[in-house]
């Protein structure tokens, strides 16, 4: 259960098995299956990315309803570095930049 302000919301749970077998997932779904939350996911959809933010994981359109693919939510994670520690993303992303500035 989150709070939001002093109310207690309550989520619908899923078994974790269940939702991994769905294909298509409701904002809610993908926000769990990514670790983001729903409000980043809305945002992002809405306003896209900027040159500072992170762009977000594709989406559909069926109806009035969005939809996520889980195919499309592994892509978008993908993308991401994969550390061990913080000193090693730093010292890669600082390697990235010498190599752009030679």
């Amino acid at each position: 259960m989150a709070m939001v302000g002093t109310n207690p919301v309550k989520f619908k749970e899923e078994p974790v098995n269940v939702l991994y077998a769905k294909r298509a997932f409701t904002d809610q779904e993908a926000s769990l299956y990514i670790g983001m939350s729903q409000s980043w996911l809305r945002h992002i959809r809405i306003k896209g990315a900027s040159l500072n933010s992170l762009a977000g994981p594709r989406f559909i359109k069926v109806g009035r309803s969005v939809r996520y693919l889980r195919e499309d939510l592994d892509v978008w994670l993908e993308h991401f570095q994969r550390c061990e520690h913080l000193a090693q993303h730093y010292n890669e992303q600082l390697s990235k930049l010498m190599v752009i500035q030679s």
